[in-house]
């Protein structure tokens, strides 16, 4: 049998140069996911979701911009992975 569940999880930042040059928003999303039944206990830690500050050359130059997030690693036994929201909001400061 299998079951679908979701759990929050923090997202970090990654290629930032000058490290917290980058706020985003929201800093928890939600991933939902199907595994087998009982099979064993999932937590926000066995998930790694990034957002890559070298995306933003990609859009034009304001200030605020979106992100799409990147799932890094998640547990092998689990399928149809999703993250909600799929983008987060940005601010270069």
């Amino acid at each position: 049998r299998y079951y679908e569940n979701s759990c929050q999880v923090s997202v970090s930042v990654v290629n930032d140069p000058m490290g917290s040059l980058v706020t985003i928003f929201p800093q928890e999303v939600t991933v939902t996911y199907w595994a087998l039944y009982r099979k064993r206990n999932i937590t926000p830690a066995d998930f790694s979701i990034v957002a890559d500050y070298s995306q933003l050359f990609n859009f034009a130059s304001s200030s605020e911009k979106n992100i799409r997030l990147e799932l890094l690693s998640a547990p092998e036994e689990l399928f149809n992975v999703r993250i909600v929201p799929q983008y987060v909001g940005c601010l270069v400061n």
